[in-house]
């Protein structure tokens, strides 16, 4: 979102330096979790949301990565215009998580409904802009396709196209386990 900016290259080298912490930072939490799951009834509930959780963030650092090298290639607007519309739909995504997640933290079969209903409607877009960024990414492939763009720039954006997505595919499924996880708990009393 930042690349056109007068100093886009140091925003994005920021934007890429943060990213690598987070996600570091990430894996940590991982497998202090992990460790700390194993003490559950159902371990392996966390670790396969973990699992995609991190998976999510891993396609994040990647797409910050890419994206200090868009400076060099300068790809036209028309190229980046998708990119960016796939971009935007990741932010949701992960704006939609962290809405999941709180409500999820306050879903309890006494609690008040209305967390309930927040947690599904996260839910439901977490899952719903997953379906978006694979049409957004064939969008990407479609305009760089029909470009004259040179191998530099093609690779840069497909690449990051791939990134973005593969990090929408991670919230998805994390979301469904999550949603899966807080039935069984509210059925189960």
């Amino acid at each position: 979102m930042h690349y056109g900016e007068p100093q886009a290259a140091q925003l994005l080298e920021h934007a890429a330096l943060r990213a690598r912490k987070w996600e570091q930072e990430s894996d940590t939490i991982v497998t202090r979790v992990r460790s700390l799951a194993r003490r559950t009834k159902r371990p392996e509930v966390y670790a396969s949301l973990l699992h995609d959780a991190d998976d999510a963030a891993d396609g994040l650092e990647e797409a910050s990565f890419l994206m200090t090298h868009l400076v060099a290639v300068a790809p036209a607007g028309r190229l980046l215009e998708p990119v960016q519309a796939l971009a935007a739909l990741l932010v949701s995504g992960a704006q939609e998580s962290v809405k999941m997640f709180e409500a999820a933290s306050h879903v309890t079969r006494a609690g008040a409904r209305e967390d309930l209903e927040d947690f599904f409607a996260a839910v439901d877009r977490i899952v719903a802009i997953e379906h978006e960024t694979d049409a957004a990414q064939r969008a990407v492939t479609s305009a760089l396709l029909s470009s004259d763009a040179d191998v530099r720039t093609f690779n840069v954006l497909s690449r990051l196209a791939e990134a973005l997505e593969e990090a929408a595919d991670g919230l998805a499924p994390c979301a469904l386990k999550l949603r899966d996880q807080v039935l069984d708990e509210m059925m189960r009393g």
